[in-house]
């Protein structure tokens, strides 16, 4: 399953690491528009016997997209709730049960060279003992110089999600982005867009039509210093302790080739400059590359 900008359900393709689900997707469609309805188990690797499902996780929910709205600005729109269980949740406040509704909508379009993604999210329930209110608003957007070399294009990624207050009591505040795009902020893939402020600025360049390069650099801070900062599959990778929210500097290049219709080659690099706050966790700076060929059919 892959809804909208992946920001929470997705084949996460990219590090040939796709997350499986058993289940049932009933779709219907009509005058351009979508609208998806499941109930699934996620599903987990086995090394010698058949894959099973997770027994305590259970997702299900409504998800629709609406054909363009026939503004100037070619908008559509996704409208979608998310439910979620998971009897054994462990976040940076404790271990518990998570019971959690997440409902958003999604606004995208494309206009006069103008690209917009607009997605704000929020999330309610149970987590223990304590009422979860969790929340993120994920944005990009850009223009291309479609009429000068290289077709340039300058976008800007900016996100903020929700982290926890860290006092025990109140309401429970870290966003759990669910099933979310491998990659999110790069293809480094090494941070869960939970208890996290960004903002990315990019350069696209096309020096063939079949070559994309993207240069871009991300700034990152927790948005709260009683929380900590999570990987991808939920573990935590930095405690919550420190007063810095400071988390990173990005430095980024990649190239995309689009052979053919059916493969792609693509080479990636990212540095992280990290801050104090991860020296004081007994981390460090990263360096990433990777090279990868898909092939679709």
């Amino acid at each position: 399953m892959s809804y909208g900008a992946g920001r929470l359900v997705a084949t996460r393709a990219a590090p040939n690491i796709p997350f499986k689900f058993d289940g049932l997707q009933l779709i219907g469609s009509g005058g351009g528009g979508k609208i998806y309805a499941f109930v699934t188990k996620p599903a987990r690797e086995q090394k010698d016997t058949f894959d099973d499902e997770f027994p305590s996780q259970l997702f299900w929910g409504v998800y629709g997209t609406t054909p363009s709205l026939g503004t100037p600005l070619h908008l559509k729109a996704d409208l979608y709730y998310l439910g979620f269980k998971n009897n054994h949740a462990r976040y940076a406040a404790g271990a518990g049960e998570e019971v959690r509704q997440t409902f958003g909508t999604r606004v995208f379009g494309k206009a006069y060279g103008f690209d917009y993604d607009v997605e704000p999210i929020i999330q309610v329930g149970r987590f223990g003992h304590r009422d979860i209110r969790a929340w993120t608003v994920g944005t990009s957007g850009g223009y291309t110089f479609a009429n000068m070399p290289l077709q340039p294009r300058m976008g800007l990624q900016f996100d903020v999600v929700s982290g926890d207050s860290g006092h025990g009591a109140g309401a429970f505040g870290t966003f759990n982005p669910l099933y979310f795009k491998a990659g999110y902020f790069n293809d480094a893939s090494l941070i869960r867009p939970s208890n996290l402020i960004d903002i990315h600025p990019t350069l696209q360049l096309l020096p063939r039509d079949n070559v994309l390069m993207t240069l871009g650099s991300d700034v990152l801070w927790r948005y709260t210093a009683h929380d900590g900062v999570y990987g991808p599959p939920g573990n935590l990778e930095l405690p919550s302790r420190g007063a810095s929210r400071y988390v990173a500097t990005t430095a980024e290049v990649s190239a995309q080739w689009q052979i053919n219709r059916h493969v792609s080659w693509i080479t990636s690099y990212a540095y992280f400059f990290t801050g104090a706050y991860v020296r004081q966790a007994r981390g460090g700076d990263v360096n990433y590359v990777g090279t990868w060929v898909s092939f679709i059919w």
